[in-house]
């Protein structure tokens, strides 16, 4: 999933799929956030070369 960093233009964000894992496996697409929902992450990993950051669900 990609998402939008407020006050970060041009920074591509991916939420891990491993954030919506349950007993092991992914949690289905209808479970996931929707479309301009709000979400707290945290950065798991960074690419300053192409400005991408790598994103963990709570």
């Amino acid at each position: 999933m990609v998402v939008d960093l407020d006050g970060h233009p041009g920074v591509l964000a991916v939420v891990d799929a491993a954030s919506f894992l349950s007993d092991g496996v992914v949690a289905p697409q209808t479970d996931w956030p929707g479309v301009g929902s709000a979400l707290a992450a945290r950065v798991i990993d960074h690419s300053e070369h192409n400005r991408q950051v790598k994103l963990r669900v709570e």
